[in-house]
């Protein structure tokens, strides 16, 4: 009977602590008066090699990036506003492609959302965005789809806006 109490205590603790922890703690996040500074930073504190595209979701309130580390390596960033500061930051590991023909990850945002992402050198679907200048296809999926075919699935990413930070 003890011991009963003892597993549905450890349950319930182990139960609120992970839907407290389910958003990223923002309390100590870097920030600047501009998009453009937070996004300078982003470059200079992971060595990032490659352009900057700022993903367009077919929602508005999610503002990722697809960063290029450098030649065939990828990362997924986001840009965070509120009250008018900026904050930049690496959401994903760095992820090479150049001896592969395509990858997926997980990642998630600072709010705690899960999205993946599948990039590739050969276009897999019609849905998927061609990036002109790397030159990748690409789509987002929203939730941890990695076992998934991509087919089945709905891509959320709907164009790209090239981010000059130089």
């Amino acid at each position: 009977m003890m011991n009963r109490k003892f597993v549905s205590l450890f349950m319930l603790i182990l139960l609120v602590g992970s839907s407290l922890s389910s958003k990223v703690e923002t309390f100590s996040l870097r920030t600047y008066t501009s998009e453009h500074e937070a996004l300078k930073n982003l470059i200079s504190e992971y060595q990032i090699k490659g352009p900057l595209y700022q993903l367009v979701l077919e929602r508005d309130n999610t503002l990722l990036l697809l960063t290029v580390v450098k030649k065939g390596v990828y990362s997924v960033g986001e840009i965070v506003e509120e009250e008018g500061k900026y904050s930049a930051y690496k959401l994903s590991s760095d992820v090479n492609i150049s001896t592969s023909l395509s990858a997926r990850w997980e990642f998630r945002t600072l709010e705690g959302e899960f999205f993946t992402i599948s990039i590739s050198k050969d276009k897999q679907s019609d849905t998927q965005v061609f990036f002109e200048n790397l030159p990748i296809y690409a789509s987002i999926f929203q939730g941890q789809v990695l076992n998934k075919r991509e087919a089945e699935l709905t891509n959320i990413l709907r164009s790209y806006i090239l981010k000059n930070v130089i």
